[in-house]
Order: structure tokens, then sequence, then C-alpha cells
């Protein structure tokens, strides 16, 4: 009998290395096997899903006369470009052979964390020795070369890249540096906009720091603001707006990587602008005609049929001015599709915090362009913010969130106890949810299966069960009267609190947590019922909707609806602005997840009053300090982490792998 294949992206392991024969040129289809057995558990384990194993598979059988030392690695190589991606980087050092510099480096390090995620010993010297000769002969193979060759790995600069990758960097560097170097606005123009903005009265208050900021991101034709959490970015964001309104810019786009920020957004501009107590000329134009919030993909006239951009270097977009908000979060590819459709004389104005993790895919352009503002020491195009308003000053749960926050972001766990920043809790009911506190398990299913029951049984004590279960009547196109308010307070439920997980696939991953919290649903839901779905649980979407105004990351609510009389039915409800939509379940079924736990890339852009973090049973290569950054100051008030105190240790020691060529290749085009 045949020995089944083994689990794959492609499925055909066997076949692509045995060929009729069933037999290679060097080691057969029984040691491929064997090999992508091991690198499909690594890859698994380092939560890369199928994309990075497939990428591997095809890579490595684009060339069968090489050998299995070869072959494996180019395999482990591939798969440690695709964990340093995931991480931000867009390029890996490729250390010199021998020596032991290899074991110490960032790929050796990354190929010893695939390895030890598949249970195997590798030996990180030999896999970098193999990769020099592969590239000192690029031109008898078909995988690995210089830029200039069609290769889908090429070596420059002493790093390793995937082509793509290579060629967007040098696109955007191309489209920057101009833009860097050209002159400023007239500086007292400038000075007299941003006073004339401060001096008409409003609800919201800037700081001169932030004052100061909103006249670098003015001034400038592009313009950096980084800072962390609670900031006022978002305030400085629309106090940018109306200065450019002064300044004469007719036509101002504000964009986001994801719907919910540009929703965001939105509403804090309308809501600022309708607060102006003394509006001016320009204040007023602005609030009878808000300018569009909406996403990158929006703006540029995303065409999902045939995945092409309707904007683009021949037809720009027609704005003055583009403010991006969230823009840590714009991966390299989407970056460089916006350059290309600004025209040249529009001004952009990049607002974001440089110490969160980066785009979900390549990249970290936000966090290259602080870094070359800072080599060059001009600051004429960039500010840091460093105070935060978001949380009470006087509230000791609060600060102590940021100073937890502030020693994983210097790298310096140790400080987390010493100085008593994180508190041990034994079990999930000595917990206060105020601070940051620990709760040390195994990190498996069941180990965490307290702290997830007590966080949900809390999630939907109250009012919840009365709020979900109850039937959300609509007339005419319109909510009934009170069920508006009704189902606004069931949003506000779910937005004080959430699970936030490290990895998707893990036993401590979104999914599983998800799966259980929804059993805890069915158990407790009466009557009709989905099988997918229990009327009152949150949602999040998981790809842009177009044709609806949904995008990847909104958030939601399933409930059941009625519509003028008729029989109830169950809706996905999201927010647009300050509207709640339903929308048919079946219509966007496909499209949603639920989000009782969330992935922290997902949970960038939000904030509950408090969150829970639960690590994964072993120390992955993805958990950074940014990633532990990211996730904390996601709570204004209390963090709970639970998982063992070395896994968290080490990730806060551990930096993500931002290997980037964007910042040199600027440096070397700016004057």
């Amino acid at each position: 009998m045949t020995a089944p294949l083994p689990i794959s992206p492609a499925g055909t392991v066997a076949v692509h290395f045995g060929g009729a024969a069933g037999q290679t040129a060097a080691g057969g289809a029984g040691a491929a096997s064997a090999l992508f057995r091991r690198l499909g558990v690594g890859a698994a384990r380092c939560d890369l899903g199928d994309q990075g194993l497939y990428l591997a598979e095809e890579l490595v059988r684009a060339d069968p006369w090489l050998a299995d030392t070869e072959r494996e690695a180019l395999a482990y190589l591939v798969l440690a470009i695709a964990v340093a991606a995931r991480q931000g980087a867009t390029r890996v050092p490729l250390p010199p052979p021998g020596r032991g510099a290899a074991r110490k480096s960032p790929l050796g390090t990354l190929i010893g964390d695939i390895a030890r995620a598949a249970g195997v010993e590798v030996d990180a010297e030999r896999v970098v020795r193999c990769i020099h000769d592969l590239s000192g002969r690029s031109h008898f193979t078909t995988t690995l070369g210089t830029p200039h060759q069609s290769r889908p790995l090429v070596v420059d600069d002493g790093c390793l890249y995937p082509h793509r990758l290579y060629w967007l960097e040098e696109r955007v560097a191309t489209h920057l540096a101009p833009r860097l170097v050209a002159g400023d606005r007239d500086a007292n123009a400038v000075s007299t906009a941003v006073a004339d903005v401060l001096a008409r009265s409003s609800h919201v208050r800037l700081s001169d720091e932030q004052a100061a900021a909103v006249a670098t991101a003015c001034a400038a034709p592009v313009a950096v603001i980084s800072g962390g959490p609670g900031t006022g970015k978002t305030q400085i964001g629309v106090a940018v707006v109306r200065v450019l309104a002064r300044l004469g810019a007719a036509r101002i786009a504000l964009a986001a990587p994801t719907g919910k920020a540009a929703n965001r957004l939105a509403s804090s501009v309308a809501a600022q602008l309708a607060a102006v107590g003394d509006p001016g000329e320009a204040d007023r134009a602005l609030a009878a005609a808000p300018p569009p919030a909406q996403t990158l993909h929006r703006l540029l006239g995303y065409r999902p049929g045939d995945e092409t951009f309707r904007h683009h270097e021949h037809n720009p977009v027609p704005f003055d001015a583009v403010l991006v908000d969230e823009a840590s979060m714009v991966d390299l590819f989407l970056m460089e599709r916006l350059l290309r459709a600004l025209p040249a004389t529009a001004r952009l104005i990049l607002l974001g915090d440089a110490r969160q993790l980066p785009s979900v895919d390549a990249g970290q352009i936000f966090h290259d362009l602080v870094a070359v503002a800072a080599a060059r020491r001009d600051g004429g195009w960039a500010a840091t913010l460093t105070h935060s308003f978001r949380v009470n000053r006087g509230d000791p749960g609060g600060q102590a969130v940021l100073a937890a926050a502030a020693a994983i972001d210097a790298g310096e766990p140790e400080r987390l106890l010493r100085e008593r920043l994180v508190q041990t809790r034994a079990a999930a009911a000595n917990l206060t949810w105020r601070g940051v506190e620990l709760i040390e398990t195994d990190g498996a299913a069941g180990g965490t299966a307290g702290v997830v029951d007590a966080w949900w049984r809390r999630a939907t004590d109250g009012d919840f069960a009365a709020l979900a279960a109850r039937e959300y009547r609509r007339q005419h196109g319109a909510w009934a009267p009170g069920h508006a308010d009704a189902l606004a307070c069931l949003f506000a439920l779910h937005e004080r609190s959430r699970l936030l997980t490290a990895t998707r696939g893990q036993p401590t991953g979104s999914i599983a947590l998800n799966q259980r919290l929804h059993r805890h649903m069915l158990d407790r839901a009466t009557g009709d019922r989905e099988p997918d779905f229990v009327p009152g649980e949150p949602v999040i979407m998981t790809a842009n909707d177009h044709e609806r105004g949904l995008y990847n990351g909104d958030p939601g609510v399933i409930v059941r609806v009625s519509d003028d009389g008729g029989q109830q039915r169950y809706r996905a409800v999201f927010r647009r602005g300050d509207q709640l939509v339903p929308f048919p379940l079946d219509a966007v079924r496909a499209l949603l997840e639920l989000a009782w736990a969330v992935t922290v890339h997902k949970s960038q852009g939000s904030e509950w009053d408090d969150v829970v973090v639960v690590l994964p049973q072993d120390d992955l290569p993805i958990l950074t300090r940014e990633l532990l950054y990211t996730a904390l100051t996601r709570a204004r008030a209390g963090a709970v982490v639970v998982g063992l105190r070395a896994v968290l240790t080490a990730a806060a020691r551990r930096s993500a792998a931002r290997h980037s060529g964007l910042g040199a290749r600027l440096l070397a085009r700016l004057p």
C-alpha cells in the first residue's frame, strides 16, 4: 500500500521530488517528504500558516538537481525570511561563513527558532555555508541571484531579499527622496495659521508639544508625526486639517489602513469641527463638507476584480493633501502604490507609533522614516510626541500599564517584577483587572481555560444576556425608537475588554479561544440559534468587501433583526460613522470571524478598558517586545498576562527583526 502524502499546501511533495519512478537524483521522495513534514510543524508553530511552507516547497522544487543539504538550507532560508517579514523586515543580513558568526546572527537565530519549533536541531553554520555557495554560483540556479537577475531571492548590500521586496524598497525610496528635500512652506504663513487655530475655542486644547507637531506637519511636503498611545495623534490630525485649509488646501483626503481606523478618524474630525466655538471661515467650510475619511484601498480606487488600482502616476488622486492615520500599519506595497498616485504638489502627512508592531505584511516605512529623521538631526519634517493623555494620571492602574509598557519597550523585563510593575496572581478569582497582572500557566489550552472562562463570564454579565437575546426592529429603513440605543449599549459592552493572542493557530491562539467561547454561548443560548454565530457575539471582518463598504478589521456584532414587522433574521451590524448598519448574515458570512479573541496584529488602532494577553506555551520567534508593547498599550486601565514568566521575559528581551534597507537608500539619496 502506498504511504499517504505528507500534509502540505501543495499536497504533492512526493510528486515534486519523485517523478514517475518515485526518486530524485539525490535522496528521493522520502528525504523531501521528511524535510517538509518537519518544516510544516515548524511553520505552523511559528504561526506562518500555509503560505510560507508553500513558498518553500515551490522554490526548492524549482532546482531539482540540488543536493539534499542544499534543499534543506534553501527551505530554512525561505521560512526564516517569511518569519522576518512577519516581524516587518524586508531583508535579513547574510552573515559570513565560518567562525561561529552564523549562529549568533539574526538569520541563524531565525533558523534555530524554526528548527526548535519543529522539534529538531539544525546546524546554522552549515545552512549559511550552503547559501553562500548557492549565491556564488547563481548562474546555475533559478532561485538565488543578484538584483539584476530574475530570481525569487536576491543578495544585495550583504542581505537576503525576496526580489519583490527589494524592488518595492527601491521604488519607495525613489518616490520619497525628492519630497523629503523639497522646499518647505513659508514659515510665517504656517505660524499664523497655527496660531489662528489654537486661538479659537474648542473642547480639545493642544499642548505646546502637540502644537509644535501641527506646525511641523503643515510645513514640509512629507511629514511624520510619531507618538505612543494617547498622545493625541488624532486630535493633531484634525488641527492639521484646519491649518491646511487656512493655507489654501481646498481638497484634503483622510485615510487609514483599516476601515475601523478610517471611521474613527472621520468621527473625530466631525466632532471636533462641531465643537469649535468660534469657527473661522475655513472651519465653517470644513464643517459643511468634512474631508472624506476612507481606507487607503478605497482612496486609491482598488479594483478587487483584477486586483489593480484606478489611481497611479498617470491618474493621480485629486487631492492637495493626504493625511494617513495609523501609518505604522501601512506595508511597503501599499505605500509604494500611494506614493505613485500622489500628485507632485500634494502634501503627505503620516501619523503613527514607530514603536508599535509594523504592518502585517512586510515593510516598516513609518519606523524607517522616523529613524532617518533622527539620523539626519534636521527635524524639519518629523516630530515625536511623548506625553500620553489616554490614562488618568491619578489612576494607578493606567499608570502601571504605561510603566510596564515602557519597561518592555526598553527591553528591560527585569524591571517588571523588581519595580512591582506586574503583580502576580494565583488564580483568576484573585484578579483586580487593574494595572498589569500575571497569572502563570503552562500556556496550554487547559492552563489558560480558567482565566479565559472568567474573562468571558465578566464580559457577558449584567445587561449582556438581555441585549444579546432581544429582537432589534427596523421601520422604513431606520431603527425603531430606542432600538439603536440598545444596540449601541451592546457595542459598548464589547468595547470594554478583549482577549488578545500572539498567534491564530496555536492552542492558545485566537481561533481556539473563539471556538471555546462560542461553545459557551451555544450552551447558554435558548431557542432558534445559528451554529456559526450566536446573537450577541462579536465578529470581525477578515477581508475587504468594497461593495458593502466593509473592510478587513472592522468590528461588528451578530443580532436578530426584523424589518417592518417581518420575520426576524440574523444580521451582522457594523458602525459607519455614527450609524449602526445591519447586513444580512449570509451576505458576509464568509468574511467574518468571531472576535472574542483577536491577534495583537488585528488589535492595532483599538483600545479597551482592559485586555487579557494570552501567551503561547513556547517561546516563539514572533513573540517580541513590539508585540507585547502593542498588546499592553491597547488597555486604558488594566492588562492581564496569561502564560509562563520565562516566555514573557524572553519575548520582552527580543526585538523584532526589523531589518530594512529603506533608511540607507533614503540617506544615500538625500543631500
